[in-house]
């Protein structure tokens, strides 16, 4: 009875033994399972996150490339300022298109669209290594405050730069906006003659000459000496800038000189009123302002201005050879400053006036006169001219005033911050640092 029931026993134990087996079997089949599907699950987000970093790495090598291309075609428009105010659509048609970029040199309005036509296929970053990837210009748009005026500052270049890495499918693109402002005088040399027409003629200049007439032979201009502030010796060179605008001529003058100057005059008079004037530095100065018409002073008189003091003609006629105007810096007392925009002429006569200075005595001083003729008679053995600069349509080198012998009629030696509010006309704009960007992707 006890084997019995010991069999029994063993029967049920072996099979609860042989159920279990057949739960444990699909339960360590599921977890095995599970486990797989983690593992692969894992395998797969471990490849994506490569893929992922991969390509974060691809986009934002590109965009340093495209941040390069956006460097340099900065740097294009600051060496070619007047571009700033164009569409790229003008850059590719320059010679017909941008007439004011330099009228005078075709030469260099076909290599900017020549330049522009090939930045717009991709460039390398480094010529040497094309695997540091390359850049090419989208496109340049000029939005102007004004829609009215559409190449006048101020406005906004927006700039589209694209980059990419050699052999890679991710392309970058940077659009920048560039805050595009009205052109000042920095940088730009005083010359000491600017005439619209014409050349010099014999006469030597020393200081740079700039001249808007495309048909003078820049070599037939004889300049000499070197620039002080560069280094560089002083040109002739051609200039879109245009000659600055006459100021407005005070009314009711304050002041008057006789036509006809029959004795020895110093200016100021006793009793002449001075006004207020703000130079181009900043500064506010006393001017006595003097209206004169046409100015004839005798062979045996002289006009002095009087060192230190700041004397303006607003001549509305021609001033005649004769007797000498005197205004001499090298005689001011010790510690009187004296420039030559002390002295200023501004010729208001029609086209054909003249201003015909003696060549006996080198005079301290500034003439704009725009549809004038100025000259310096006879050579004075090389003794007389102008110390400070000629601003005028063209420079008188004929038998009526004029020297054509080689000696110096002009030395440079006028500065934009002793102006009293005069600036070049036609200046190219600021190109200011970029103000805002935005990041884009495009397709390959």
């Amino acid at each position: 009875m006890k084997l019995v029931k010991q069999g029994y026993k063993l029967g049920r134990f072996a099979s609860q033994r042989q159920g279990d087996r057949g739960f444990a079997m699909p339960l360590a089949i599921g977890f095995g399972l599970a486990i797989l599907m983690i593992t692969v699950a894992m395998l797969v987000r471990s490849h994506s996150d490569r893929a992922t970093a991969s390509l974060q790495q691809a986009t934002g090598s590109s965009m340093n490339v495209t941040e390069s291309g956006v460097t340099r075609l900065q740097s294009f428009l600051n060496n070619h300022r007047s571009m700033a105010t164009y569409n790229l659509s003008d850059w590719l048609q320059a010679p017909t298109q941008m007439p004011n970029v330099n009228a005078c040199s075709p030469t260099n309005t076909n290599q900017i669209a020549s330049y522009s036509a090939a930045i717009r296929n991709w460039q390398n970053v480094d010529p040497a290594d094309p695997s540091k990837g390359q850049y090419r210009l989208a496109n340049y748009t000029y939005v102007p405050r004004n829609p009215s005026q559409p190449h006048q500052e101020p406005g906004t270049g927006i700039l589209e730069v694209e980059g990419r890495l050699t052999n890679r499918s991710s392309i970058s693109r940077l659009r920048v906006s560039i805050p595009v402002q009205p052109g000042d005088i920095i940088g730009v040399p005083i010359p000491g003659v600017w005439i619209s027409q014409g050349g010099i003629g014999g006469n030597r200049i020393q200081g740079d000459v700039m001249t808007n007439d495309c048909s003078a032979a820049l070599n037939s201009i004889n300049t000499t000496g070197i620039n002080p502030d560069t280094g560089d010796p002083y040109e002739a060179q051609y200039t879109n800038l245009q000659l600055p605008a006459l100021p407005t001529q005070p009314n009711p003058p304050l002041n008057t000189l006789p036509g006809n100057i029959n004795t020895n005059l110093v200016l100021p008079r006793p009793g002449d009123e001075a006004v207020s004037r703000q130079l181009n530095s900043g500064q506010m100065v006393q001017v006595f302002e003097y209206v004169v018409n046409n100015l004839q002073i005798a062979q045996s008189s002289s006009l002095t201005i009087t060192p230190g003091q700041r004397i303006t003609l607003y001549l509305n006629g021609n001033i005649s050879r004769g007797g000498n105007i005197r205004h001499d810096c090298t005689t001011a007392p010790i510690g009187v400053r004296c420039t030559p925009t002390n002295f200023q002429v501004f010729g208001y006569g029609p086209v054909g006036s003249s201003i015909c200075l003696n060549g006996n005595n080198y005079i301290d001083m500034f003439i704009l006169a725009p549809n004038y003729a100025v000259g310096v008679a006879g050579g004075g053995g090389g003794q007389g001219g102008i110390r400070g600069s000629v601003w005028s349509r063209e420079w008188s080198n004929g038998n009526s005033c004029g020297s054509n012998t080689s000696n110096t009629t002009v030395i440079q030696t006028a500065t934009w911050e002793d102006m009293v509010g005069l600036m070049p006309q036609n200046l190219p704009p600021q190109v200011a640092p970029i103000s805002a960007w935005q990041r884009q992707e495009v397709a390959p």
